[in-house]
């Protein structure tokens, strides 16, 4: 009778490590890290439903000045899955989790990109947006092996593309409908240059050769011609002297550096509609 309770006992824990196994090879239950709020918004979007995901950085706090101590370092190299941005400095936290756990599995977003002049352009640009989630999806796709969660990842992918898709359409058609003098956006920060890539005209305060050749006092006179209203701006640029000087009204977005809850296709939405009211 022993060996008989013996030998179930082996079969039962051989069941149990190898339910395990096929969870860990299919990430399901995983524990996955991520770094800022967009990295972090696109994985739970598509994955949260089989994992828990949070991001290495505690409830507001900066990730441009936050340094991890060796202690959450130690804690987080026990996860199952670390996803950043390699055109940053996350890079380096990549290899320190490795140097603590090399079984951890890791997914660069960035791979297809170019590094931007500010790194906010990596969400703020719609298109670069659907390459980081594609980049997510594929790589948790290439870790599972069930059929029902790659599926999953696909239908939930398709449609956060399909929302994305909708505000990059909208900033086209602000661009195609604009007239020529109402086109033209004056930005405070590189973030946005991205735009002039939808038709719109840039001016771009942030332009080390801004004040050549009557640049700037041509600026300040259409902005006291009322020919130029507004000033889009990071809530950080709103103590730039230029900006000051200028006297236009600003409207401003939160850097992504520091947002944790507020959902993406909102952020966008509430950009978007600043676009239309520079525009229109």
């Amino acid at each position: 009778m022993d060996k008989i309770k013996y030998i179930l006992l082996v079969l039962i824990v051989a069941a149990a490590i190898g339910c395990s196994f096929m969870e860990n090879n299919d990430l399901e239950n995983a524990k996955i890290y991520t770094t800022i709020y967009p990295i972090t918004y696109m994985t739970k979007e598509l994955y949260s439903e089989y994992a828990e995901i949070n991001s290495i950085y505690p409830f507001d706090s900066n990730p441009l000045t936050y340094t991890l101590s060796e202690k959450e370092i130690n804690n987080y190299s026990k996860g199952n899955l670390f996803i950043y941005n390699g055109l940053s400095d996350e890079k380096n936290i990549t290899k320190e989790l490795l140097n603590h756990n090399n079984n951890m599995l890791i997914i660069d977003v960035s791979i297809g990109l170019t590094e931007p002049t500010n790194m906010d352009e990596l969400w703020i640009n719609p298109s670069n947006y659907l390459i980081i989630g594609k980049n997510i999806k594929n790589s948790l796709q290439e870790n599972i092996k069930s059929k029902y969660l790659i599926e999953s990842i696909d239908k939930k992918y398709a449609d956060i593309e399909e929302k994305i898709s909708l505000i990059d359409a909208r900033l086209h058609s602000l661009a195609n409908t604009a007239s020529n003098k109402n086109r033209v956006i004056v930005i405070a920060n590189n973030s946005f240059l991205f735009l002039q890539n939808y038709g719109f005209d840039i001016i771009n305060l942030d332009d080390e050769d801004i004040n050549k050749n009557n640049r700037l006092a041509n600026i300040k006179n259409n902005f006291k011609t009322n020919r130029y209203k507004y000033i889009l701006a990071k809530s950080s640029d709103e103590e730039k002297e230029i900006v000051y000087d200028l006297n236009g009204k600003l409207l401003t977005i939160d850097s992504f550096d520091g947002i944790n809850e507020k959902d993406y296709i909102n952020y966008m939405t509430d950009f978007v509609n600043q676009i239309e009211t520079i525009v229109s």
